[in-house]
């Protein structure tokens, strides 16, 4: 089976060459590496040129991750599909290693693999690591995905469940994959977990990096638009009837992005937010830390947003 690793690039001559070398260490033998250049303004593709006679290297007008990706999907001859994010670390085996578990599933309906991630800093240190949590058995998959949706590069993807859903949203500025993810499970798809561990996940802030955003760059009602759309889709999925931990999950993703666009001094705009998540949910949308709930449930999540941010100043 020939796998695909798609690595889109922007800005990431820093790193791109451990990725690469990463992705050509692979002990799985099958493979095609697409390295997409999403316009980069650095010595990317300086660092990524040495490789030219072991990739296909393309380089496109600056458009976005994911944008990049489904350029690399549409290149893609591989049956199998890995995303990798041009500062992330593949280990030795994790395409064997992958192929192997998603053969011992192939005859079980649409199903792919993920599995869990090492978070590293800039200097290659592991950190913090957040990780998803696998699947209870029986439990609702689409409340599961919306919760405990795994990062870009850790399924492994199979290209028809791909081009089925027309790759990534080039619309969504961050979280793309989280919405491919939905939309993968609407369509059917189910994540299945293995515990082994997949890549290294370089957390880092830089103005540059594709996957990370401003949320002063875009329209505050950007996430509005797009939530309101992956809400349409699963109340079409459960015909119109959602379950309580759908209803709660979806509520509290449209409260914590009402707050990050408050933040961003856009009042008014974070009030339809906030209108939206108690409607879904009432006042069980409110979340945080104390004492912002009961400040926000008493006086209203602008006045909470204010006191609690003169509360961090004062203790800082």
């Amino acid at each position: 089976m020939l796998v695909s690793i798609i690595i889109p690039c922007y800005n990431n001559a820093r790193y791109v060459a451990q990725t690469l070398k990463s992705a050509l260490s692979q002990s799985y033998p099958h493979l095609e590496i697409i390295v997409i250049d999403d316009g980069s303004t650095d010595k990317s593709a300086e660092k990524i040129r040495p490789y030219a006679d072991r990739i296909t290297f393309v380089r496109q007008p600056n458009r976005g991750a994911p944008a990049a990706r489904n350029h690399g999907l549409r290149l893609a001859k591989g049956s199998l599909i890995k995303f990798l994010d041009a500062d992330d670390i593949l280990l030795p085996d994790a395409i064997e290693t992958q192929v192997r578990q998603t053969k011992s599933i192939a005859t079980r309906g649409k199903k792919i693999v993920y599995g869990p991630v090492q978070w590293i800093d800039q200097f290659n240190n592991p950190a913090k690591t957040y990780q998803p949590k696998p699947r209870k058995t029986g439990a609702c998959q689409v409340a599961h995905i919306l919760a405990e949706s795994p990062l870009t590069s850790a399924p492994l993807h199979r290209k028809s469940f791909l081009d089925q859903i027309g790759g990534f949203d080039e619309s969504i500025p961050k979280g793309q994959e989280f919405d491919l993810h939905l939309r993968l499970v609407l369509s059917g798809v189910e994540f299945v977990y293995f515990n082994q561990q997949v890549y290294l996940f370089r957390e880092h802030y830089t103005d540059t990096r594709i996957s990370h955003l401003n949320f002063r760059k875009h329209a505050p009602d950007t996430f509005l638009k797009i939530f309101s759309k992956q809400e349409q889709l699963i109340q079409h999925h459960f015909n119109g009837v959602l379950p309580a931990p759908v209803r709660e999950l979806l509520a509290r993703r449209y409260w914590a992005y009402g707050r990050k666009i408050l933040q961003s001094n856009y009042p008014e705009a974070s009030i339809i937010y906030f209108e939206r998540a108690k409607s879904l949910f009432g006042n069980k949308a409110v979340f945080g830390n104390f004492p912002y709930p009961q400040m926000a449930k008493l006086f209203g999540p602008v006045r909470a947003e204010n006191w609690t941010g003169r509360l961090k100043a004062i203790r800082s």
